[in-house]
């Protein structure tokens, strides 16, 4: 830490009096390793002719502004600091000689970005009126901005704190001049936004002087409650939004027929609902053979330093996996690698759309994903489970219950009156089962929806393929169908055991479009299906005529009107809603 170089910016304004006191104390300072920016803010005093007499000291650099506050002078210096630190003191105070060391040897760790020290204070005849000992010790940011609110605390003056320079230029870290009372308070939570640790030191070498005429010290060691509580009201609701700001990453998706893309739109929307900051995503890359990473990170250089702008420790929303689209949307690339890149800035909150080790023979590590997060939001208690017993903490898991389904779109029949008996929508190509429907459910017709279907059997009515904003207002039938594989006797493969553990997005369709289900009892979602009694449970297709048969007028208007509660949840996005509100909970409660 010896080598580290600081600087000390001292603003002057008709400080003939002072700065010759404050300037000859840092010239005394045990680390000399240092620079001094002294602007002199218009004074009409003798102020410009003592700081002359420093201009032979190399280390001094002398400045002289029109009169524009001592904001201006404060961040006139900060644009010609190159040093790795920058300190502050008043024209009015001096420190003892020990006061850089103690301050730049409080850095004892790579992610303490601030160091603050008690102080004196004394009267203009050099009396000590009191001395402020502080809780010392080591904070993470956030804390540390609860301490600087905290009247017993170092509070929010910018002396006697030391800070990165890095950080301040990174994040363009500067003191408002439109703010008169309390700008360096916000000045030091901007900072601690965008830092991780704090570290308090007792070394009372900081003398603070009070002066009636002090360019600083209108809010004088009498008064300073007064000024503090005028800071609060003007700025401590700023301070408190941006420290509990949520930040998620904004994906460019597209609508298409595609269930998943229309998922991640809702998401997004109800994250925008929650009035969460969006970060704008990564752009389209290519795919290719021998990876996606390089790609990705040539690509995305600008999205990169966007995410820079997320201040550390802050709560950041990613849908997951983290999809980017390559040729502009014709597909997409599973990018979650950057995950381990956020979660060393952040903390995550994963939406989980989809568990790839559960679907795929081969994937990458979702369990090495999700032991990242801070929160997630899992689909199910069947997920659920399966996440807990692959070693993650079930306190920061939240079930979503059920995936939303934002639309403007209404469909306007009850579909008891609908002439085919089942619907079915979603990707016609891996449902190998449709193939096999028994010759009972396709005499009662059978409606698909959807992509890649090339069957032409009688009683299977393919309607084509929709927008996924609209197929809600669209499909028809009397119950919607989830099931999947190849088999009917069972839902068989990757794909069938899938539903094991997933939300089916169709699922949310159907009831959005007013229609009761038919879903198989091994799925996750068939709890949430009889919890709230919007259908029917089935262990084989084989079992939906004789089900059916059961099932009176009454029973199913009794569905559609528990349908229809569901529903208008759904449309409001009160899942995801419920979800996100428990987390913010768990956050206070942290």
């Amino acid at each position: 830490m010896n080598n580290k170089t600081v600087s000390i910016v001292v603003p002057a304004y008709n400080a003939e009096k002072t700065i010759k006191r404050c300037l000859d104390s840092i010239v005394e300072q045990t680390s000399s390793n240092f620079k001094v920016y002294v602007v002199n803010d218009g004074s009409t005093d003798n102020t410009a002719t003592i700081l002359n007499d420093y201009k032979s000291d190399e280390r001094f650099h002398i400045i002289h502004i029109s009169n524009s506050g001592v904001s201006v002078a404060r961040n006139k210096a900060l644009e010609l600091v190159d040093t790795d630190y920058v300190t502050f003191i008043d024209s009015d105070d001096y420190v003892d000689k020990n006061y850089l060391q103690d301050l730049i040897g409080g850095f004892v760790s790579e992610d303490i970005d601030m160091v603050a020290t008690d102080r004196n204070y004394l009267n203009e005849n050099l009396n000590l009126l009191v001395t402020l000992h502080y809780d010392f010790g080591i904070y993470n940011a956030s804390d540390g901005i609860n301490i600087l609110l905290d009247e017993n605390g170092p509070q929010g003056y910018i002396t006697g704190k030391i800070f990165k320079t890095d950080i301040i230029k990174e994040n363009n870290i500067i003191l408002d001049p439109n703010i008169h009372v309390g700008e360096d308070l916000i000045f030091c939570i901007q900072y601690l936004l965008n830092a991780r640790k704090i570290n308090i030191v007792s070394s009372l070498q900081y003398n603070y002087i009070q002066y009636s005429d002090s360019l600083s010290h209108a809010a004088t060691l009498y008064n300073r409650e007064e000024s503090f509580n005028e800071a609060y009201s003007n700025y401590l609701d700023m301070a408190l939004k941006l420290k509990n700001m949520i930040y998620f990453l904004s994906e460019n998706t597209t609508t298409g027929t595609n269930a998943g893309n229309k998922a991640r739109m809702d998401t997004e929307t109800i994250l925008k609902k929650k009035k969460y900051s969006p970060i704008e995503g990564p752009k389209s890359i290519q795919r290719l053979k021998h990876g996606n990473k390089i790609s990705f990170f040539l690509k995305n250089s600008s999205f990169l330093r966007r995410l820079k702008k997320i201040p550390l420790n802050e709560y950041l929303v990613v849908q997951y996996p983290f999809l980017v689209s390559y040729k502009n949307g014709e597909g997409w690339l599973d990018c979650s690698f950057i995950l381990e890149r956020l979660a060393k800035r952040n903390k995550l909150i994963l939406v989980i759309h989809d568990i790839d080790q559960l679907r795929f023979e081969s994937s990458r590590n979702n369990i090495s994903d999700f032991k990242l997060a801070a929160y997630i939001i899992s689909h199910n208690q069947k997920m659920t489970n399966y996440l807990i017993n692959n070693n993650i903490d079930q306190n920061k898991i939240i079930n979503l219950e059920i995936f939303d389904y934002l639309t403007s779109t209404e469909n306007s029949s009850n579909h008891y009156e609908d002439e085919a008996l089942l619907c079915y929508a979603g990707n016609l190509k891996k449902s190998k089962f449709i193939y096999k429907f028994p010759s009972e459910l396709r005499k009662s017709k059978v409606n698909l929806y959807g992509n890649g279907y090339t069957g032409n059997q009688n009683g299977l009515d393919y309607k084509g393929a929709f927008p996924s904003d609209k197929i809600n207002s669209i499909i028809k039938g009397k119950y919607g169908l989830i099931w999947d594989g190849d088999r009917i006797d069972t839902c068989s493969g990757n794909v069938g055991n899938y539903l094991r553990y997933n939300n089916p997005h169709k699922l949310s369709m159907y009831l959005v479009a007013n229609m009761p289900v038919i879903i198989w009892d091994k799925a996750a979602e068939a709890d949430f299906v009889k919890k709230n009694g919007l259908g029917i449970t089935i262990n084989s297709l084989n079992e939906i005529p004789e089900k059916i048969n059961n099932i009176s007028k009454d029973d199913y208007l009794k569905m559609n009107r528990a349908v229809k509660d569901v529903k208008s949840k759904l449309e409001e996005g009160k899942f995801l809603l419920n979800a996100l509100n428990e987390i913010e909970s768990r956050m206070k409660n942290a």
